[in-house]
Order: C-alpha cells, then structure tokens, then sequence
C-alpha cells in the first residue's frame, strides 16, 4: 500500500502504474480512529500488501479535513431579529479528493475503499466503492481485507485465464461475477458511474482493459 500525502489523481497513478489498471484508495478522516488505528498497524499494512498483489497498488489518502463553517447573514423584518447561520462546508482539499471520486460528502460516504480503474485513453473510468464498516480495530480490518481479497482474486482470475477475449464463455467469469455480488450483498456500494452501474458491467469492464492492444 501506498501512504498518499499529496494531492492525487491521474498524476499519482501514473507514477504509480498499475499492469491491471485497477488501483484502490482508502478514504476516511480523523473521526475514524479505528480505520487510523488499522492503517497505522504494520502487520495489517503488510498483510493488505500481500494481499492486494503487484499488479494493483491501493493508496491510503491521508485523512480527509473536518468542514469549515461558512456563517451567513439572515435579516429579519419588523416582527424578528436578524441572526447569522452557520453553513457546513468542505474545504478545497476534500473537494478535490471527493470530486475525484463523483463522492459528496465527507460525513456520509466516508470512510470508504474506492476500486477505480481508467483506460489507457483515459476515456472512460470504472469504479466501485465500498464502505468500510466496524466498531473496533478488528472489525474495520476484517471490513477492509473482505474488500481487497474479492477484488485481488477478481483481477487474479481474470489476469491466469490463458485466452481473456473468451472469458465470457469459462466458469471464471461466473465465479468472478458471483463473489463481487457475494460482497456487494454484504457490503454497503455506492456508484454514481452510469457505465459500472452493475457488477457485470464492471467485471466486463476490467476485462477489455486487460485485453492486449492490436
């Protein structure tokens, strides 16, 4: 895994070049101690690494800002006083990091594991995110592990069979498709991308990236 304490998006995942295309980012912010307390644990870290593989790195963004708030001025008429509003909003950072990811909002869609995948045009964008869920250390490890065991043995499937353009027709595809169903099932996934908005079309997805260029 990959600690990312600077502003990242398509830049960081060239220096990062991934040979499946697939690459996975950890977000969260300083009010999930225990997705902290997971990350900063050697033998977890170690363990994800091992378990994600060489061909896709994950990165673990450091932790996004808390909201500022923006105070506005209401006026009141003749019957009422005026009073100032406090408006929670994002900063520049989180906007950034959020908008990457089509995400909204810091308090709601995090802490999240992002699986993100671009062509080599960078015209199109496959992703899947998954909320990493658990009130103790144990359980937001095992919420995470879940999570990059299905997708490293999505890409490990696909990346062994010997003729991927007939993938379609082998048992893999239905055993790839059934385990990512298997996690969604368990695991809260948001997708505002419309080309991924299934699981078929995202494994279908991640297999025309894999296929070599003519």
């Amino acid at each position: 895994m990959v600690p990312v304490e600077k502003y990242f998006g398509f830049d960081i995942l060239n220096e990062h070049k991934s040979s499946s295309n697939i690459y996975g980012f950890i977000l969260y912010t300083d009010s999930h101690p225990y997705v902290k307390k997971v990350l900063r644990d050697s033998d977890f870290w170690q363990e994800f690494n091992e378990k994600s593989g060489n061909t896709w790195p994950i990165f673990a963004v450091r932790p996004l800002e808390p909201k500022t708030e923006r105070r506005l001025g209401g006026y009141g008429g003749n019957e009422c006083l005026g009073m100032m509003i406090s408006v929670p909003e994002e900063t520049t950072y989180n906007k950034n990091a959020l908008e990457f990811f089509h995400l909204d909002d810091s308090e709601k869609d995090l802490p999240c594991l992002v699986i993100f995948a671009n062509d080599s045009k960078k015209e199109k964008i496959l992703q899947r995110i998954y909320k990493i869920k658990g009130k103790t250390k144990d359980e937001v490890h095992n919420s995470i592990l879940s999570v990059i065991e299905s997708v490293a043995e999505m890409e490990r499937c696909i990346s062994d069979n010997n003729d991927v353009e007939k993938l379609h027709e082998t048992y893999v595809y239905e055993e790839v498709n059934r385990a990512l169903d298997q996690l969604e099932f368990k695991e809260f996934v948001r997708n505002k991308l419309p080309i991924t908005s299934s699981v078929a079309s995202f494994v279908g997805g991640i297999i025309k990236l894999l296929l070599p260029s003519k």
